[in-house]
């Protein structure tokens, strides 16, 4: 089963009546797990190193009541409340509330943060964007060194992402997907960022485990880069309406003739029987050419030949009568 979750982040743009209409809005078109982006500009980044850079996310911050609001809009509706947490105080603050913890691209090295999250046990969501695969490996090992619970694939869930808004579709590597998958014995996933809607599609057709992706009412007409790699109510309804059909397609891990496939006939009429080329009478030893494969399959299978070259008739027969076994049997 694939998980989608819904991405407010940003898209709010610092007003905490944005919020709140972006999480009704996602609620009331079928969001099942809707996240979030839970920082202050002063724990993210250095006041002194970049005090621009504080500002910018100083202006994105949003007071802890009204995600306590949110929160409890989503328990309402029966939605998981998920959120990328960016520091300590704020990780002991919102812990209750979440059922598992999501580990953004820019905090994969952050390893003070991570051992926090590991030692707590909770399922983990860790994004790789930015990364080498030697530094993926490094911290996945780093991970489950704190906590053993982690080798358990459902427990440690990794995302293929590329961190550019937006993303090129030649940059989306979705191979990586199966590299995680034989390499580290986890849930896998693709977190989104292209304007392009065809990587979801594509990794839905993977199987991959989890989707994550930006989530807007105002797609086209908001000047804020997220908004434009973001899915709208209209574009998430037909990407769950593709995973739905995508399962059916998958069908099951065993390869079986199907009750159409026979209940058209096409098993007897598609396929080939053993005919004779020419009359033969009774002890003729049949060589190869002595047949044609022709369809419908009547009699012996064209897959049998070779039990049949060789084998001395024991009765006669006659061109272009099918094979039969009882042609050998005394």
């Amino acid at each position: 089963m694939t998980q989608f979750i819904a991405e407010i982040g940003g898209n709010h743009q610092g007003e905490e009546s944005r919020l709140l209409s972006l999480t009704k809005h996602a609620i009331d078109n079928g969001v099942k797990i809707l996240k979030y982006q839970i920082y202050t500009g002063e724990s993210l980044v250095s006041e002194q190193y970049d005090p621009d850079r504080v500002a910018h996310f100083t202006s994105f911050t949003l007071g802890k009541s009204v995600y306590r609001e949110v929160i409890n809009m989503c328990i309402e509706a029966n939605v998981e409340f998920l959120a990328s947490i960016w520091s300590k105080s704020l990780l002991d603050e919102f812990d209750p509330f979440v059922q598992r913890y999501k580990i953004g691209s820019g905090d994969l090295t952050n390893y003070p943060l991570i051992k926090l999250m590991a030692e707590r046990g909770k399922p983990i969501i860790l994004s790789t964007g930015l990364s080498e695969i030697e530094e993926v490996d490094a911290v996945v090992d780093y991970i489950r060194s704190i906590n053993d619970l982690y080798h358990q694939p459902d427990k440690l869930s990794i995302l293929q992402c590329t961190s550019v808004y937006p993303c090129p579709l030649n940059e989306v590597n979705l191979s990586v997907v199966d590299v995680y998958r034989r390499r580290y014995n986890s849930f896998t996933g693709y977190s989104h960022h292209t304007i392009q809607y065809s990587p979801i599609y594509a990794a839905i057709s993977m199987g991959v485990d989890m989707i994550e992706v930006h989530y807007t009412d105002t797609k086209h007409d908001n000047n804020f880069r997220d908004h434009l790699i973001s899915v709208d109510a209209s574009e998430y309804k037909k990407i769950l309406a593709f995973y739905e059909e995508t399962k059916i397609l998958r069908g099951r891990p065993s390869k079986a003739a199907t009750a159409h496939e026979k209940a058209t006939g096409h098993i007897t009429s598609f396929r080939r029987s053993l005919f004779y080329k020419h009359d033969f009478p009774e002890g003729h030893c049949l060589a190869a050419d002595d047949l044609d494969s022709l369809r419908p399959a009547v009699g012996v299978s064209s897959s049998k030949i070779d039990h049949y070259i060789g084998i001395p008739l024991a009765a006669s027969v006659l061109k272009g009568e099918v094979l039969k076994q009882e042609h050998f049997d005394k």
